[in-house]
């Protein structure tokens, strides 16, 4: 297993989190963790002895998004899953890598001919002579290092400079990998891997969910709602790995488990630590998510719609 974290603490830390939460489940089979970084010395003495720390300089294979392009650089692995920092495993992965082998490279999502995908799929695909486009959101990555995998991260790194002339949306002001991994993979004739929702969930698609990464209990749902995302179409998800992107690892739900995992690396009993939790971080929460809900209306009526707050995320 394979995951990056570079730049601000911010990004080390939710790196920590996701290697705290793999050990816990993961700790007993043959699956590694190798953690890419750029600042070893905030990686805590509780994980060094049990995780494969992968040194880069600063800005060596670019910032934000783009390192992952050179993923298939930071391992010599057979067989690697790449998993978001932003993410937490609530269970062993070995059943993951045995319905992902086989593939060169592979992300959960649909192979698409029509749509978009930070940019216009059909022109996309008829500019660069290709048939389809996968569509997914890059919180993992499965490949198996070969000839194929190498050609499809270089064409996607190729592309790179290419992104505005492609017409393609960048996030945060950058250039986003997802789009051209999906070109490289399309280019070699590799698929996107069927989504059912055992493998992993985004928190933006889902409008509820309930987790306790330490019990290994985890589910989000859409309670009979349409789901966020017209192409997404799955009501309910109890995934192997959560993957709290955009601003969700900056709620409540996400500061629960990263309470949990930083308290039990000091050995403290488990109940003391959900009552911990409940009281200073989850109910909280849950209070203040129902008043936004409920006075949102209110709110808007007498004072107009709020600026959108800045999250931890922007790029400098």
């Amino acid at each position: 297993m394979l995951t990056i974290a570079t730049g601000k603490p911010y990004y080390i830390q939710l790196g920590i989190n996701l290697a705290r939460s793999f050990l816990l489940w993961n700790k007993g089979n043959e699956i590694g963790f190798e953690f890419v970084t750029d600042n070893r010395a905030l990686i805590p003495s509780d994980l060094k002895p049990n995780i494969d720390i992968i040194d880069i300089p600063p800005g060596e294979f670019g910032e934000g998004f783009e390192t992952k392009l050179y993923m298939d650089h930071f391992t010599q692995s057979r067989n690697t899953l790449f998993i978001d920092a932003d993410c937490l495993i609530y269970r062993d992965l070995t059943d993951v890598f045995d319905r992902l082998k086989g593939n060169a490279v592979t992300a959960i999502g649909e192979d698409r001919t029509r749509g978009d995908f930070f940019g216009d799929i059909e022109l996309l695909t008829k500019k660069l002579g290709l048939n389809y486009m996968p569509q997914f959101v890059g919180g993992i990555y499965y490949f198996e290092l070969g000839e194929i995998a190498k050609k499809v991260f270089e064409y996607a790194r190729g592309l790179k400079p290419r992104y505005d002339e492609l017409e393609l949306v960048r996030l945060r002001g950058k250039e986003n990998e997802e789009p051209l991994i999906a070109l490289g993979m399309a280019k070699y004739d590799q698929h996107a891997f069927p989504e059912d929702g055992s493998i992993k969930a985004d928190r933006m698609f889902f409008h509820q969910m309930q987790s306790n990464v330490l019990s290994g209990r985890v589910r989000f749902w859409n309670n009979g709602e349409a789901p966020k995302q017209a192409y997404f179409q799955i009501p309910e998800s109890r995934p192997a790995i959560g993957h709290f992107n955009a601003s969700f690892s900056e709620n409540y739900e996400y500061l629960s488990e990263e309470v949990r995992l930083n308290i039990t690396a000091r050995k403290i009993p488990q109940p003391f630590i959900e009552a911990y939790v409940f009281i200073l971080f989850y109910f909280p929460g849950k209070v203040r998510e129902i008043l936004k809900k409920q006075l949102r209306p209110l709110y808007h009526a007498l004072f107009g719609v709020r600026k959108v707050k800045t999250t931890k995320r922007v790029v400098d």
